[in-house]
């Protein structure tokens, strides 16, 4: 035990200095929602449209990334700081747990985010869900023991992922420029505001008052959500500029996010469905 009580002091300083900043306290549970959207086929198509658009994209990436140098320095910290510790942490977690337990880890994870998407279900105006939502998370904490078996699953309760970024976006509020967060990565002007009060409304913070809970729950909560990016690691190590990649993946998710799966035909698109049919 002596030995290791220098490991978690290193763990408590590192984890405390991420966790004090309001923008990365929600960012897990964005990039969590991203994993659990994009699939691999989602994955592929948006490295074919960026091998495709890559030579007339030059404006457009000006646009949406105006501080892609920045972005691009936090970007390669975040891989130096991934493959010195994050990486073998999440590889070292598959092969001491089973999926079961995994599985239950991300539930209980998953569960202590709710109340931010009941809430959020309320200010976009979906009652319907906000009451169904609310459902979800009472049984999955009662009988579902803290949230480590989804029971609400079972009865047709499905999950909804709804945080205050979506719902700035559904009031109008534009994406504002792309920003890569130091060790939580990619995010945008208007999530990252969104991730304040979302840092109180998420339960994973608040978790056992003053003590040391909260953040090691938070460094399980971020070992558990790098586990679950190991797959995806041959694709990114076969691009040429795997940060375009991994930018267009999280804008794209993040608007579908905000549309609910279905976002708006950009109008260059719907112009040539037109001349198409005549």
């Amino acid at each position: 035990m002596k030995h290791t009580k220098p490991i978690f002091r290193f763990l408590f300083v590192l984890l405390l200095t991420t966790t004090l900043t309001a923008c990365g306290s929600m960012t897990r549970k964005q990039n969590a929602d991203t994993t659990a959207s994009t699939t691999d086929s989602t994955v592929y198509e948006v490295t074919q449209e960026v091998a495709e658009t890559e030579e007339n994209f030059a404006d457009e990436k000006s646009d949406t990334d105006p501080w892609e140098g920045f972005n691009r320095a936090v970007y390669r910290f975040n891989g130096v700081f991934d493959k010195a510790i994050s990486k073998p942490v999440a590889k070292g977690y598959i092969k001491v747990t089973n999926k079961p337990v995994r599985k239950g880890v991300s539930n209980f994870f998953s569960n202590l985010g709710e109340p931010t998407t009941i809430i959020n279900d309320v200010l976009q105006g979906k009652l319907k869900q906000g009451v169904k939502d609310t459902a979800r998370f009472l049984f999955n904490s009662t009988v579902g023991l803290l949230g480590i078996f989804d029971v609400a699953k079972r009865i047709n309760l499905k999950k909804h992922d709804e945080d205050f970024g979506q719902t700035f976006g559904k009031w109008g509020a534009g994406t504002g420029p792309y920003l890569v967060l130091p060790i939580f990565g990619p995010s945008n002007l208007r999530d990252g505001i969104g991730s304040v009060p979302g840092f109180y409304t998420d339960l994973t913070p608040h978790i056992g008052g003053g003590s040391t809970a909260p953040v090691l729950l938070r460094a399980a909560s971020i070992v558990d959500s790098r586990s679950e990016l190991l797959h995806l690691e041959p694709l990114l190590e076969q691009q040429i500029d795997s940060y375009v990649l991994v930018r267009e993946g999280y804008l794209q998710s993040r608007l579908k996010a905000v549309h609910d799966g279905k976002p708006p035909v950009a109008a260059d698109e719907f112009l040539d469905e037109e001349l198409l049919i005549e």
